[in-house]
């Protein structure tokens, strides 16, 4: 087992033990923000037939070439094509078809003059100006051709996306597997969260923000539970949660009297790969596998808990789920005040990132003990210092990294 390594070593070990997850079929409601586990080809051209991008009248260019605000066109009213209904006829000269948005274009028509720029009358209109061929009309085809490979394996199914298969006659798609994830918090100071809260006890705020941040990246949370500081109870709970693709649990991985996740979970058959990593917050980080399931041992501190996340299992999700994005997205950002810190490792300083007319600027969200969650509620972004860097002085810039999706919103005025 490796000892004391880097976050990117670290990052690299569990990837490496990361293999993408069985495929499934799901029905496309089911189907969003999934990732694509197949090439997706068109049966059929879209639009299947050429059709009307307006309200008006299908007409034949040739017969408005004279027409003029002098000398109006007058053409004969012989049909309609309204959206879903076929107009059977073949226009001929000096007629015209009402036809409506999405309706099919009527044999012999090549154009279509909007209902705005024609005056109507019962059984005809007249024209006021000539129209251009193949104006306002959705050509067959023109959005995607029959046999196109409209998606490729690997794509993140998004609304849009979405709206594309059912457009291709999709009801079922074939995605990447959403991991099952047990979650193990460990500590005879836990208390849940309808009980007295007692001399010496805290809430289990790390199982449910472990619950939201897992349920947020899609996945399958088998179960949240609370075990006492014993090694059965411990072994027990791993034990029966040993199907699942990843284990996830928080505390005893430290140095304390009580800190026995290691010896546990080797003992309950998983391989241990690195414990320990130059980081701050969640140094005392553990990491083992066991045939294709990973295990996580966190460290109990709340902050801890949301910045490995974060950082080493979030990417191992994604990497199951089949996406190839997988790490949080670097930005730049000018430092609004000096942030002093100590070089021997990587440091996740949570921060609150702003924009000033496209410039980002960004300052500490205070205390950034691992113990303070607030500290994640006041802020919106990590400050990523790597091992090296000391002293960062006002104005310099540097790397962040957002994990607060509202950031990418407006606020309401």
């Amino acid at each position: 087992m490796k000892e004391n390594i880097s976050v990117q070593e670290a990052l690299n070990e569990i990837l490496s033990k990361t293999k993408p997850l069985k495929t499934e079929k799901v029905f496309l409601n089911e189907a969003v923000n999934r990732v694509l586990a197949e090439d997706i080809f068109s049966p059929f051209n879209i639009p299947p037939t050429d059709n009307s991008a307006m309200d008006g009248y299908a007409v034949r260019f040739e017969d408005t070439l004279n027409a003029s605000f002098k000398k109006f066109t007058e053409l004969k009213i012989v049909g309609e094509a309204p959206a879903g209904k076929i107009y059977n006829g073949e226009l001929k000269k000096g007629e015209t078809v009402k036809i409506m948005t999405g309706g099919a274009l009527p044999r012999g028509a090549n154009a279509v003059i909007r209902r705005e720029d024609v005056e109507e009358n019962s059984n005809s209109i007249k024209i006021f100006k000539p129209v251009k061929k193949g104006q306002d009309i959705r050509t067959q085809g023109e959005d995607i051709n029959k046999g196109e490979m409209i998606m490729e394996k690997g794509m993140n199914l998004t609304p849009a996306r979405i709206g594309l298969l059912a457009s291709v006659n999709r009801s079922f798609v074939k995605v990447y597997r959403n991991p099952v994830v047990s979650v193990i918090v460990t500590g005879d100071e836990v208390a849940e969260i309808d009980e007295a809260l007692t001399e010496g006890k805290i809430k289990n705020s790390n199982g449910f923000t472990l619950m939201s941040l897992l349920i947020e990246a899609g996945c399958i949370v088998r179960q949240t539970e609370v075990v006492k500081d014993t090694k059965i109870a411990l072994k027990n709970a791993i034990i029966d949660n040993s199907d699942s693709d990843i284990v996830l649990s928080t505390g005893g991985v430290s140095m304390g009297d009580y800190d026995f996740v290691k010896d546990v979970v080797k003992e309950s058959g998983y391989s241990p790969v690195f414990w320990k990593v130059r980081v701050k917050p969640g140094r005392p980080l553990f990491f083992a596998v066991k045939n294709s399931t990973l295990y996580f041992g966190i460290p109990g501190n709340p902050v801890s808990v949301m910045t490995t996340f974060y950082h080493f299992i979030l990417p191992a999700i994604r990497k199951m789920q089949g996406f190839t994005n997988i790490c949080l997205k670097e930005f730049s950002a000018i430092l609004t005040e000096d942030i002093k810190r100590k070089s021997n490792r990587s440091e996740f300083v949570r921060g609150i990132l702003t924009e000033n007319n496209g410039e980002f600027f960004v300052s500490s969200a205070g205390s950034q003990g691992s113990g303070i969650l607030s500290s994640m509620h006041r802020g919106n972004c990590f400050i990523v210092f790597n091992e090296g860097h000391g002293l960062s002085e006002k104005g310099e810039r540097v790397v962040v990294e957002i994990f607060d999706k509202e950031f990418y919103f407006k606020p309401l005025v």
